[in-house]
């Protein structure tokens, strides 16, 4: 247990002894201090600590909209990008030395001369690496949370599940390089490597994305829209049929015929695309999941306000359109139907992404990277030294 403690004390000191860790912790304060500029006032939102004012109708100091709207700047913003992709980087520059220097010049001889099992030094520095990002993200999110109590008047104390969540994505990505890392011995290969698998699952993801929110969701959007509207003709037709009104019969009749072939086109696009995403998303269940992994964030903070990115985006636009009525199904305009169907899409991509849940996204993503740190395991406890 000494030799442990000690091992994870010497990760520990060789972290804080490297000069990007401190440089990504300048950032990330300084990240903070910019989030802490933007406040709320009664014409709108004021930036650089009230130098400037952006006039805003909705989004003015008292508004229910201010607190979705800061949750989303934070997740959406500065978890996609910043902790999600930048600190990660530099993270994984950081640690990328962390095995190929411990497994050369003697040092694991060094280790090992003490009654410690191969496989136990092995996860204590993989644990230990984990470290810089659990240091830098556990700062990163306490002073958002101040920033969110000082601003919106809130603890926002959701703003915290970054912390275990950003040290997931984290950790998938980390298993890859422990894995190059003890196959080449060395760090630029192994970076770079690490850097390529990311960006397969992130294509694989996108992909995803792309076959539902471009192709499968705008076909359903359109099925559903075709559907209900042929059921108003029908009621239009019967009603004009009672009335004996065969003129508006016939033009009833004419529209409704469109819209079915509309319908049937739809429905084509659907057999057509269903195949293809769920061919992606079945290729994806196996696969470590960061960006869905890092969402979790936003969809945590979504439950606490109540409102979601689709809502709060469409509401700021101004597009935020109650159901049409029945009368408004033909006079509505063609910017209004664009505006509502791009809304649904929206919608309904993020009710599938939400639909997702948690155990499934961190279990199977955690099972494949254990599949990855056994192998490195056992080739680490194997290979001579």
């Amino acid at each position: 247990m000494t030799a442990v403690l000690a091992i994870l004390l010497d990760s520990y000191r060789e972290l804080l002894a490297k000069k990007l860790f401190w440089f990504v912790l300048a950032i990330s304060l300084l990240i903070v201090v910019s989030f802490g500029s933007i406040g709320f006032n009664d014409r709108g939102i004021s930036i650089a600590y009230g130098l400037y004012t952006i006039e805003n109708e909705v989004l003015r100091a008292g508004s229910p909209l201010v607190v979705p709207f800061m949750d989303f700047a934070f997740a959406g913003v500065i978890v996609g990008v910043w902790l999600g992709w930048g600190a990660i980087i530099l993270a994984l520059v950081s640690t990328a030395e962390v095995f190929p220097n411990f497994l050369a010049g003697g040092a694991i001889d060094l280790v090992l001369s003490k009654p410690v099992r191969r496989s136990t030094v092995f996860f204590t520095k993989y644990f230990g690496s984990l470290l810089f990002v659990l240091l830098q993200v556990a700062v990163f999110c306490i002073g958002t949370l101040l920033v969110m109590r000082w601003r919106v008047g809130e603890w926002r104390w959701g703003v915290l599940i970054a912390v275990p969540v950003l040290v997931l994505v984290f950790s998938y990505l980390y298993a890859f390089m422990v894995l190059f890392n003890v196959l080449t011995r060395s760090t630029l290969p192994s970076l770079v490597l690490t850097i390529l698998a990311w960006l397969g699952l992130f294509t694989l993801a996108t992909t995803e994305g792309v076959l539902l929110s471009q192709f499968r969701l705008p076909a359903e959007v359109d099925r559903d829209a075709y559907q209900k509207r042929i059921e108003w003709y029908q009621q239009r037709i019967a009603d004009a049929a009672a009335q004996g009104d065969t003129d508006a019969v016939a033009r009833y009749r004419s529209r409704m015929e469109s819209d079915e072939t509309s319908l049937a086109e739809a429905r084509k696009r659907i057999e057509k695309f269903v195949p293809f995403h769920e061919a992606a998303r079945l290729t994806m269940l196996i696969l470590p999941k960061t960006a869905s992994t890092a969402n979790l964030v936003q969809r945590r903070l979504q439950t606490n306000s109540g409102m979601t990115t689709a809502s709060l985006m469409a509401t700021l636009a101004g597009e935020d359109l109650p159901p049409p009525s029945p009368e408004e199904v033909e006079t509505e305009s063609r910017i209004t139907q664009h505006q509502r169907r791009q809304h649904e899409i929206m919608r309904r991509a993020e009710e599938y992404e939400n639909s997702r849940p948690w155990w499934m996204i961190i279990g199977t993503s955690l099972l494949f990277e254990a599949g990855v740190l056994l192998v490195a395991c056992i080739i680490f406890v194997r290979r001579d030294n």
